[in-house]
């Protein structure tokens, strides 16, 4: 999480936007269900039971691409202020322990057969320095 770009007057947490997509070369009807945690214990789950599809061709290979409608500008938005409090602190230490303690889990379910499809854990990081825009690390 690059915190100095996040928090530059230009960029103001409000607009930060996230979003998703998922592809597959079957058609499915997908459900996504979304849980945050914090130190480990759930703190909600959001569950998404239509997924927008859209079509999608390349080199005559046919795809489908699965997005979510979920708002996450919410959570987002407070995490990152949070981190700015700690930030001004100046503590690199207690911004990746508070940071690496916000995970969040996706699991890609098939409407009907319930056949799990994909999973994710996403843990948020902060790396000083770091001149990405990548707010979570994925762990296969």
């Amino acid at each position: 999480m690059n915190l100095d770009y996040l928090l530059n007057e230009e960029h103001n947490p409000v607009d930060i936007k996230t979003s998703q997509i998922f592809y597959s070369s079957n058609l499915m009807e997908v459900e996504m269900e979304s849980t945050i945690y914090i130190l480990g214990h759930p703190v909600y789950t959001l569950i998404m039971a239509n997924l927008a599809v859209y079509e999608a061709t390349i080199d005559q290979l046919k795809y489908f691409i699965y997005k979510p409608d979920m708002n996450y500008k919410t959570p987002v938005r407070s995490l990152i202020k949070q981190m700015s409090k700690l930030k001004e602190i100046g503590d690199t230490n207690l911004i990746q322990f508070v940071a690496r303690n916000h995970a969040r889990l996706v699991i890609l379910r098939e409407k009907y057969t319930r056949e799990v499809l994909l999973v994710l854990a996403c843990i948020y990081d902060y790396l000083p320095g770091f001149a990405g825009y990548q707010l979570f690390k994925i762990v296969p």
